[in-house]
């Protein structure tokens, strides 16, 4: 498997950007009844970043199977968690708890599935079938290294870093792409 050069990760980025721009935020913003922003995209030759932070994190993964397969994950930390399921459940959340499990499941469900991966589909033509999200609270690199063994040719990582403005909060989505995948998006 050959790496890619600067300008595929960039062209990477940028449609993995049009992506989150035209259906992710409008999607978070509606359920979050705030304003998102994108902070930034990162996409990288290596599946393992140097992101050597062993906070825990919860995660809601995907994987998704078709004319195109990758992984996606849904990072928060605990406190932003905590946050956003008091958000969707509409009531202060102080533990995570299966009630609160179960809204971050469903947010990472219409966020990774509903929002990103449809608008995936749609700029790419490709048809993605997904599974059923996985839950994890975990280490970032556990988390990571668990998606990486689920998708083992991922050599390709691409993290977003999303913004939540008013509260300060944030939400990481890890796109995972072997660079035979990572190619048919260029396409």
């Amino acid at each position: 498997m050959s790496e890619l050069n600067t300008e595929q990760l960039s062209k990477i980025a940028y449609i993995l950007r049009v992506a989150v721009v035209n259906r992710a935020l409008t999607s978070l913003e509606f359920i979050l009844s705030e304003p998102i922003e994108c902070e930034y995209i990162q996409v990288l030759n290596t599946a393992l970043d140097n992101d050597n932070n062993f906070d825990e994190f919860i995660s809601v993964y995907i994987k998704g199977n078709g004319d195109l397969t990758l992984s996606l994950l849904m990072l928060l930390s605990i406190e932003d968690a905590k946050w956003i399921a008091s958000r969707m459940i509409g009531e202060n959340v102080e533990v995570i708890d299966y009630l609160s499990i179960s809204a971050i499941s469903e947010l990472g469900n219409m966020l990774l599935v509903g929002s990103f991966i449809n608008a995936l589909a749609n700029i790419t033509g490709f048809k993605i079938d997904c599974s059923v999200p996985g839950f994890a609270m975990e280490h970032y690199r556990s988390i990571l290294q668990y998606a990486i063994l689920e998708n083992y040719n991922a050599t390709i990582i691409a993290n977003i870093m999303l913004l939540c403005k008013e509260s300060n909060k944030r939400l990481r989505i890890t796109l995972l792409l072997d660079p035979e995948n990572a190619k048919k998006i260029l396409c």
